[in-house]
């Protein structure tokens, strides 16, 4: 049994970076998985409610889930080696490193990671929340 048996989770922009990498490894831990444009009843307003909202999205999926004790957070990336960031150039890289109080990059499979401890028990207490995956980025 996975440690998200019986979860659904809903993942924007689900088929590149680190939606895919979400993705995958929310499936590999038995969660039931919609990307956006593959809806489920329940929350088919939430997600067409979307256009580039999350944290629309994210009051829609709590109100629609109030009384079932459902919880909803935010994930936000900060810079992420992707295919693209590779194709910048060293020094643009070397200005995006620079800003991140941990240093580096993180990697779609670091955010993945992440999603995982949010979408499981080990986080069963927390709603909510925006959760910056930046390396501090975001704080300074």
């Amino acid at each position: 049994m996975g440690r998200l048996q019986g979860k659904i989770a809903v993942i924007t922009a689900g088929t590149q970076g680190i939606g895919l990498a979400t993705a995958k490894l929310i499936v590999r831990e038995r969660a039931e998985v919609f990307v956006t444009g593959r809806r489920q009843k329940e929350l088919e307003k939430a997600v067409a409610s979307i256009d580039g909202d999350v944290a629309g999205l994210q009051g829609d999926v709590s109100n629609l889930a109030e009384d079932r004790r459902i919880r909803s957070n935010v994930l936000s990336p900060g810079p992420l080696t992707t295919p693209q960031a590779a194709l910048q150039v060293p020094d643009a890289i070397a200005r995006i490193v620079s800003t991140v109080p941990m240093g580096g990059m993180t990697t779609p499979e670091r955010f993945a990671k992440v999603a995982l401890f949010l979408g499981s028990d080990d986080s069963s207490f927390v709603t909510g929340i925006e959760l910056f995956t930046d390396g501090g980025r975001a704080q300074i």
